[in-house]
């Protein structure tokens, strides 16, 4: 586990991963679910955005923000951002304020069109628990597959089809280039392969599981 960390604190810079994530949210037939997958934090980091100095960040959001989605028309549809802050009224209360605006000023609907990847949701009963990054793993899951901003697949996969599934991918992207590309950040790493890919398969979800060979 030390090494796991050290090794997370290297490639994954601020990621305080020793802790279960609080993951985003996402509004799909008038039902509320959580992601273990981050659509926006690709353009956060492109943006070059960071939490402002009232932001309270826990160990179970490093991010320091949440973001809740839909899907509206086949598209992938930012609905709101917001960070915690400490409340007025009481010592220890906090509050939501949203950074929809701050982030994407003047615009009354954001489609994620700088999104490609897997959105990840949990839908059923909780089967392993791990205190780890989106380690837990569940008896159900939704995938929507998205490309600029579309869904361009939607599948409901129970625990073993969704297993199976994962393997089929992880196995297709690791003969890409782009699986090459991500291999090179290990760099002088002291790991064994196995750990690396270990390491690969828990925290490239996003990139994998959407992997086509046709489009590598």
């Amino acid at each position: 586990m030390v090494r796991w960390l050290l090794v997370l604190a290297l490639l994954l810079p601020g990621v305080a991963a020793a802790t279960a994530q609080e993951g985003d949210r996402i509004r799909l037939d008038g039902k509320e679910f959580w992601l273990q997958t981050e659509p926006l934090e690709e353009w956060i980091k492109a943006q070059g955005w960071r939490p402002p100095e009232a932001a309270m960040i826990s160990s179970s959001n490093w991010r320091g923000y949440i973001a809740e989605w839909t899907v509206e028309e086949g598209q992938l549809v930012l609905v709101d951002a917001w960070i915690r802050v400490r409340g007025r009224s009481e010592e220890f209360s906090m509050q939501q304020q949203s950074i929809r605006e701050d982030l994407f000023p003047a615009m009354p609907r954001v489609v994620a069109d700088w999104y490609s990847g897997a959105i990840l949701i949990p839908d059923g009963e909780l089967v392993d628990y791990v205190h780890l990054g989106y380690g837990s793993t569940f008896d159900h899951y939704q995938l929507l597959i998205v490309e600029h901003g579309r869904v361009v697949e939607y599948l409901s996969l129970d625990r073993a089809a969704f297993e199976a599934y994962r393997e089929e991918r992880f196995a297709a992207f690791s003969r890409s280039a782009a699986f090459a590309e991500v291999w090179t950040r290990f760099g002088d790493q002291d790991w064994t392969d196995e750990e690396k890919l270990d390491f690969i398969r828990a925290f490239y979800a996003e990139q994998y599981l959407s992997y086509r060979e046709e489009n590598p």
